[in-house]
């Protein structure tokens, strides 16, 4: 569920109601049957089973077809298991989701404990935001134990009274205030479903999150400070826009249309680079031409002063 938090952001609350009611329902069936007690609920510890796309990355969550299930029990424990007792005194859990009592290590652990890191985890969803925060785990662990839940309607003013409720009462530091077992929290999220839907299960339909559209306002103001062009079809096209012929330095002419075609301006730049090309050209051979001519007549001149010095020599 941790992914789906990432990729959306704080969740709807019927969406966020239903699920917990799916957990809660686990977990009433795990401690009933067996004394279990999970230890460790935790967004990334909830899996969410989208049915047949459950393959399928970066799905929506969808309040008809997704089903909430727990995993990872490996800080599971009975509450009469006695048989490890090495572990006696020892911290274990996740800081941003721990009952004060799992974090005073207490030995006599029950359902209550599981009660609050659920209650931890709807805050997280509703919100977007951990309850507590801290610079390391201890402080966040001290936060637990000693500091007021803050109100999660001052993140999310839309919340119902009844989910805010529910997630105090599931929050309260001493576990005697807390819910007694999960019969009294889930028969809590079905009031809290029925206030939110007013007592109309068809009006839970699909959820999705709104599209957000990235930098539309700055394409905006680009387009106002670019020229505006007029979009037309061929035929109009040919009838509104008219030509107008630009004279190159060398005499030629070409037509470009006043829409600022830019393959036109282009053509534009193009002859008059090709022009300043030749003409640089033309001066590069002609400047050539003349050091040629002053090369023959240097080598005309050697050639006559040794053929006079030969002449001498055998005279």
């Amino acid at each position: 569920m941790s992914e789906i938090l990432d990729d959306f952001g704080p969740l709807p609350e019927l969406y966020v109601l239903k699920c917990m009611k799916q957990v809660c329902e686990g977990l009433d069936h795990a401690y009933q049957c067996n004394g279990m007690v999970h230890r460790d609920i935790k967004p990334p510890n909830i899996l969410i089973d989208h049915g047949p796309n459950s393959s399928k990355l970066n799905l929506e969550p969808n309040i008809e077809n997704d089903i909430a299930k727990i995993i990872d029990f490996g800080l599971a424990k009975k509450t009469d298991d006695t048989d490890n007792l090495t572990l006696t005194g020892l911290t274990v859990g996740t800081p941003h989701y721990m009952a004060p009592e799992q974090i005073r290590a207490d030995p006599k652990i029950d359902c209550r404990a599981d009660i609050y890191s659920l209650g931890a985890t709807m805050y997280h969803l509703l919100t977007g935001t951990t309850p507590f925060k801290g610079n390391s785990p201890g402080a966040i662990m001290l936060a637990h134990v000693n500091d007021d839940v803050p109100d999660p309607a001052q993140i999310i003013p839309s919340l119902r009274m009844e989910t805010i409720r529910l997630i105090q009462l599931s929050l309260a530091k001493d576990r005697d205030e807390r819910y007694s077992n999960y019969a009294a929290l889930k028969n809590d999220i079905d009031a809290a479903l029925k206030a939110r839907t007013g007592g109309n299960e068809s009006g839970m339909r699909v959820l999705r999150k709104p599209l957000v559209v990235k930098n539309k306002v700055s394409t905006r103001k680009k387009r106002k400070s670019e020229p505006e062009m007029e979009s037309v079809g061929p035929s109009k096209q040919a009838v509104t826009s008219r030509t107008e012929r630009i004279e190159v330095k060398d005499g030629s002419q070409i037509e470009r249309k006043e829409k600022g075609s830019s393959s036109m301006l282009r053509l534009v730049q193009q002859r008059l680079f090709s022009h300043k090309t030749s003409a640089a050209f033309d001066e590069d051979i002609d400047n050539s031409m003349g050091v040629s001519t002053w090369v023959w007549v240097a080598l005309a001149l050697s050639l006559a002063f040794m053929l006079i010095t030969v002449v001498m020599r055998y005279a």
